[in-house]
């Protein structure tokens, strides 16, 4: 009877990025947002009749979802940096094309796969609060987006009993 209440059940293919992440709550709720394309941006914004300069406040182009994190020079920078400090190669292309790769690599197995959710859950909750308080507060670009998220995981990580041997608080780095 209950399956029959609550309907056919569908799974969202990104429910591993997801789901037992060791991020921050407020960073996973900032993800979890990101990941069902209701992040309140200026394009979405102006969608709903609500005036906004429309201009990324990093790199003054279009501000989008699929823009903002990953496909912004300077966020990409970030992202890019990040992903190098945890093992992975990579240049980003934009929010679908990262999200689709983080599908992949948070399904498989290894000691590197929670630290990249983590990873990518704290990015992200760090470029939409330096975004906002850029808009919000007056405050400057100059805050260390990869130094604070580095901390974040490491502290998040180095907690977690199989992951505390990867993480060296002291270099913030990963082994």
């Amino acid at each position: 009877m209950y399956q029959e209440l609550r309907g056919e059940k569908t799974n969202t293919p990104w429910y591993k990025l997801f789901f037992h992440n060791v991020a921050r709550p407020w960073a996973r709720f900032t993800l979890w947002i990101d990941l069902w394309n209701i992040l309140p941006t200026k394009s979405r914004l102006a969608r709903f009749g609500i005036a906004t300069d429309g201009k990324c406040n990093f790199c003054r182009s279009e501000e989008s979802q699929e823009h903002m994190f990953f496909a912004c020079s300077f966020t990409g920078e970030i992202w890019q940096k990040i992903l190098n400090w945890i093992g992975f190669n990579r240049v980003p292309y934009g929010w679908n094309s990262e999200k689709e790769w983080a599908v992949v690599e948070t399904s498989k197995k290894g000691w590197k796969r929670p630290i990249l959710k983590a990873a990518i859950a704290e990015t992200i909750y760090a470029i939409w609060t330096l975004r906002n308080a850029i808009i919000f507060k007056d405050q400057s670009m100059e805050e260390d987006i990869q130094h604070k998220t580095k901390t974040n995981v490491a502290i998040r990580c180095s907690v977690i009993p199989k992951l505390s041997n990867h993480v060296n608080l002291e270099e913030l780095s990963i082994r």
